[in-house]
């Protein structure tokens, strides 16, 4: 994936069972791309996104802040990333979307 062809990018952290990966997410017109510091991608097709969900912080049980998203893909995949301007991804995912008719 090439860099220039970003619609959108930002640093993010991926969530991977109790781990935490640091990295860059991507968003092209027809990908989600997260990269991590080893230079691994992980490749999410806009087509393939079934639904977009807010990642909360938690105390005590209550959720207090969005800090991520959940990416969920058709197949069923989960897809944790935590990342600065939550509401702005969110926007500039669902625009990608509704370009590829998917609502």
């Amino acid at each position: 994936m090439e860099v220039n062809e970003a619609i959108y990018e930002g640093a993010a952290s991926r969530l991977e069972k109790e781990a935490l990966k640091c990295g860059q997410l991507f968003l092209t017109s027809t990908s989600l791309v997260y990269r991590d510091q080893e230079m691994e991608e992980i490749m999410i097709g806009i087509r393939d996104i079934h639904g977009l969900y807010p990642m909360k912080n938690r105390f005590l049980g209550i959720p207090l802040l969005s800090k991520g998203l959940i990416v969920q893909t058709k197949k069923g995949e989960i897809h944790r990333f935590a990342m600065g301007k939550v509401e702005k991804w969110r926007s500039e995912i669902t625009k990608a979307m509704r370009k590829v008719k998917i609502f």
